[in-house]
């Protein structure tokens, strides 16, 4: 079965777990929620926080490695983003399965966003898949989203920061990620954000553009 299939296959439970994961109110966004759906996903929303990692690695735990398919641990991304020492240490866990002959593939739908510390956790997966945008059900969904920018604290950037940056892009940079996204990430402001475009994306190893399907809609 397809990547493009399996998902489609999930759509009801996708749609679902995000609904029930996350309520945003006008003056507060929500934690990242990491909630397993069907047999091998797990759908990420909402704010990285520290702690994360926990919850990350629980959400793992619940799936029976002998229900992954090729794809291995699938993660769907919709997240602006948030703290980088956590989205760290999930990649660390990512990378480690990956040494252990256990794949991710993650996921950024059409609608959805993966913005700052979220493009640590694409970067390490096994394999990377971004849907461009289309019409259901006479709405118009946007192309899936991903944006990068310096390492900020409380929204300001600091020599400490800056240098945060740089070793952040060190690291992204032993793990595969193209030079014109490491170039966008160290040169964009953190009250900014530069997105990612085609070439991007065409450029990054092992990274996919799928055709618009609605599968979480």
């Amino acid at each position: 079965m397809s990547l493009r299939s399996h998902l489609n296959g999930l759509g009801w439970l996708i749609t679902a777990s995000i609904a029930a994961a996350c309520i945003l109110t006008a003056d507060a966004a929500c934690a990242a929620d990491y909630v397993k759906v069907g047999s091998d996903t797990i759908t990420v929303t909402g704010e990285i926080q520290l702690g994360d990692e926990v919850k990350f690695r629980a959400a793992v735990s619940e799936i029976d490695r002998s229900d992954l398919k090729q794809g291995g641990v699938i993660m769907l991304l919709d997240t602006p983003g948030g703290n980088v020492f956590a989205a760290k240490q999930i990649a660390a866990g990512i990378l480690s399965a990956r040494s252990k002959g256990i794949p991710t593939t993650v996921v950024v739908p059409a609608g959805s966003v993966c913005a700052s510390s979220c493009v640590v956790i694409f970067a390490a997966a096994t394999h990377r898949t971004v849907e461009i945008g289309g019409t259901k059900d006479g709405v118009r969904v946007p192309s899936a989203a991903l944006y990068v920018h310096t390492v900020s604290l409380n929204d300001h950037e600091t020599t400490e920061t800056m240098a945060a940056s740089v070793d952040l892009a060190r690291l992204m940079k032993e793990i595969g990620t193209p030079d014109s996204v490491l170039a966008k990430l160290v040169l964009t402001g953190s009250r900014d954000g530069a997105r990612l475009d085609a070439k991007d994306l065409r450029d990054w190893k092992n990274t996919t553009i799928m055709p618009f399907e609605g599968f979480n809609r």
